[in-house]
């Protein structure tokens, strides 16, 4: 999994996640200890079980949201924005890659017949409450 910082002014964007065909260890944490996601990859050449169990109830404190997208199938496209709504950067991501928008602002095109699967922080405001639009 090749990861790339998407970055201006000295200011994380996004990390985008492109697959590549390096063999990759038994587990990778892609994203810092902070972050309110957390993503890691996990690759087992053999069996392995994990065994029943389930998470303990915590509090936690979101400053912003953070959003997650990945492509199931086709491809999108993602523009990144400065806060001043400069353009920085443009990705496309096709099957099996994603990204985590972690700061300011981003577009996303979707190609026809795309499946992506999206994750954000619940309780989740919906667009109205919690997204500013670019004119």
């Amino acid at each position: 999994m090749q990861k790339i910082d998407i970055i201006n002014d000295n200011i994380l964007i996004a990390h985008v996640f492109k697959h590549d065909d390096k063999e990759l260890e038994w587990i990778k944490f892609l994203t810092p200890n902070e972050y309110p996601l957390q993503i890691w990859i996990m690759k087992y050449k053999d069996w392995k079980h994990v065994k029943a169990h389930r998470h303990i109830h915590m509090e936690y404190k979101v400053e912003i949201t953070q959003e997650f997208l990945y492509v199931e199938s086709w491809k999108i496209d993602i523009i990144f924005y400065t806060d001043s709504r400069d353009k920085v950067s443009e990705s496309t991501l096709e099957s099996w890659e994603f990204m985590l928008s972690v700061n300011w602002w981003h577009e996303v095109k979707i190609y026809p017949w795309s499946e992506i699967i999206e994750v954000k922080q619940w309780p989740y405001p919906w667009d109205a409450n919690a997204k500013i639009f670019k004119n």
